[in-house]
């Protein structure tokens, strides 16, 4: 990965893993300590420390989608929303949100809003309130 400065586009910093090889990456998510990497290949949520540099921690969830909800970073692992280096937090599997019936496939995205997530897959989209998740 690299860093690069907006004023000047040039790469400022090459960012390593060093614990696996990050091949491809899904989705890139900033928040105000972090850089969050999904890298789908190794099914692997990298945490970058933008102050260093360099992999400060290594999560596993599957999927590309990636956004931060109430002070958690939110990924995708199939059917299923991981969160991400936050042990007080559950898994939440699709089945748990949706309608029955509803067909079960990979969830596509996600987003964030005021108290809740909302998660879109073939079968339509949920939301869920976050005060379940705890």
């Amino acid at each position: 990965m690299w860093r690069v400065d907006p004023a000047s586009n040039r790469v400022v910093a090459r960012i390593v893993d060093p614990g696996g090889s990050a091949r491809s990456s899904g989705s890139v998510l900033v928040d105000r300590d972090a850089v969050w990497v999904s890298d789908t290949a190794s099914a692997g949520v990298l945490r970058i420390d933008p102050r260093r540099n360099r992999v400060a921690g290594r999560d596993f969830a599957g999927g590309q989608a990636m956004v931060v909800a109430d002070g958690t970073v939110w990924a995708t692992s199939g059917t299923t929303l991981v969160p991400v280096g936050d042990p007080a937090r559950r898994q939440v599997p699709l089945v748990d949100i949706a309608d029955p019936g509803d067909s079960l496939d990979a969830i596509s995205d996600l987003a964030a809003g005021p108290g809740a997530l909302w998660v879109a897959a073939p079968a339509g989209r949920y939301r869920v309130d976050l005060r379940r998740l705890r």
